[in-house]
């Protein structure tokens, strides 16, 4: 088997290269590059000193991330069907070898800027007329790493140094530093790799892990359109109830009032609501009820369910249904 090389998108791509561009400066054909990308053919091992020149790495990063690539390839256990490939493929890129994560632990334990969430999204957005998000997060980072102490640097080599922060800087430019801490904290020997964790930090990862980057209202990267939590306990429920469920009549949005207990139990977990707070609401004018509606329930679940109108036998009935990536997710979530 063939490994894959995800890698070469990844780094071309940085480097603002073309597939032709890559191909005629290694003096193999377009094909050859295309083959590389979508790992259908072995990168032979004259072409890896030359592709570290070009993408100005080491060829011991180089080495680790085609490792990386085969591993993450042979035992994955990220739901890509769910995402476009463009998501999926900066996920592939999202490991880290122990040196990077000793100098992600530095940073963090000397009050890096970079990892301050709140400070990097203030000084990114007002910087954004001087350069692109890009450019200001790598000035940021870059400032960072004078709080390294030389010790560390020299005891890594001032090169290495240079590439581990290379690579961690690219990781960390999605990952929340939270969400990567607690899961260095819980492995701190083995080598992170968000497609080989488990299926619970993976589902917490795409809820609260993955950097969105929407701030004041200008959105930047990526938005994951899936909530994990409330599509397990959706899934899980409309798998017992032969695949849908009616929430509504009518034409209106407001979950109907005799819903099955089982069905309401879920809804309530869902919304992370009380029963009283249900019955509160329950109780308002229809045209009051504005925050347990159906469009509630719905959300962030729009790519594994359908929600349509089907006409009943008096009336409009409002139905919601798993759609075939929902069954895949369910079985993700069940395997």
């Amino acid at each position: 088997m063939s490994k894959t090389a995800t890698f070469v998108k990844r780094y071309r791509e940085n480097q603002g290269i073309t597939q032709a561009e890559l191909a005629e400066r290694m003096n193999v054909s377009v094909t050859a590059v295309q083959n590389w990308e979508s790992g259908k053919t072995r990168i032979s091992q004259k072409h890896h000193e030359q592709l570290a020149e070009i993408f100005s790495i080491s060829l011991d990063t180089l080495l680790r991330e085609m490792a990386a690539d085969m591993e993450c390839g042979s035992n994955s256990s990220w739901p890509g069907f769910l995402f476009e490939d463009e998501l999926n493929s900066i996920i592939d890129g999202l490991h880290l070898s122990l040196e990077q994560q000793d100098l992600f632990g530095c940073l963090h334990i000397y009050g890096a800027r970079f990892l301050n969430e709140d400070e990097l999204a203030t000084e990114v957005i007002a910087d954004m007329d001087a350069g692109s998000r890009e450019e200001t997060e790598r000035r940021i980072f870059t400032e960072d790493l004078r709080l390294i102490p030389f010790d560390f640097i020299n005891r890594v080599g001032s090169i290495n140094f240079l590439n581990h922060a290379e690579k961690l800087f690219e990781v960390i430019r999605y990952i929340k530093p939270e969400f990567l801490l607690k899961v260095l904290k819980l492995k701190p020997d083995r080598e992170f790799n968000i497609k080989k964790l488990s299926k619970e930090l993976i589902a917490e990862f795409i809820d609260s892990g993955l950097k969105d980057w929407v701030k004041d209202g200008r959105e930047f990267d990526f938005t994951v359109n899936i909530s994990m939590f409330k599509a397990r306990l959706m899934l899980q429920l409309l798998n017992k109830t032969e695949g849908r469920i009616r929430l509504a009549d009518g034409n209106s949005n407001q979950i109907r009032d005799d819903l099955p207990d089982g069905i309401r139990e879920t809804l309530l977990k869902m919304l992370r609501i009380t029963h009283e707070e249900w019955e509160h609401e329950k109780d308002r004018p229809p045209i009051e009820r504005l925050r347990y509606n159906v469009y509630a329930v719905i959300n962030d679940l729009d790519t594994v369910t359908d929600y349509r109108n089907i006409a009943g036998k008096d009336s409009q009935e409002c139905w919601l249904s798993i759609n075939d990536r929902g069954r895949q997710l369910l079985e993700w979530f069940s395997e």
